[in-house]
């Protein structure tokens, strides 16, 4: 329940983030990635992967298909809604049952922009 609980006060947190958090509690480093675990298995979390970078986890909550912005300045994490309808390709196996989306944008968000001088045209990748 404290693994769960330091999850809900701060979404998109990496397991070394909570690690650090229980630690003082007297909750070891093994015992917070194994409850991470136990607790996406069990569907309560959400585990996401973005690239070059730590797994998160967040609440997870059925039908709730959000999607994530992360900053390559930052690195923030920020939820979104697609607000297109997504199709599959029409090269995609007839009989593939998708039962979920994960998508991942990747940008510079505003406070970033400002301070670090983004403008038109000037784009990190």
């Amino acid at each position: 329940m404290r693994v769960l609980r330091v999850v809900a006060e701060h979404p998109h947190v990496d397991a070394g983030f909570v690690a650090r958090t229980l630690s003082p509690q007297g909750m070891s480093r093994q015992t917070v990635y194994g409850n991470l675990d136990a607790l996406v298995s069990a569907r309560l979390l959400r585990r996401i992967e973005p690239a070059n970078s730590p797994a998160l986890y967040e609440l997870r909550v059925d039908g709730d298909d959000h999607h994530h912005l992360m900053c390559r300045q930052c690195r923030q994490v920020f939820d979104t809604s697609l607000t297109t309808d997504v199709r599959r390709s029409t090269g995609d196996p007839d009989d593939f049952a998708v039962d979920g989306i994960d998508v991942f944008f990747w940008g510079v968000c505003g406070r970033c922009r400002g301070s670090h001088g983004y403008g038109e045209g000037n784009h990190s990748t």
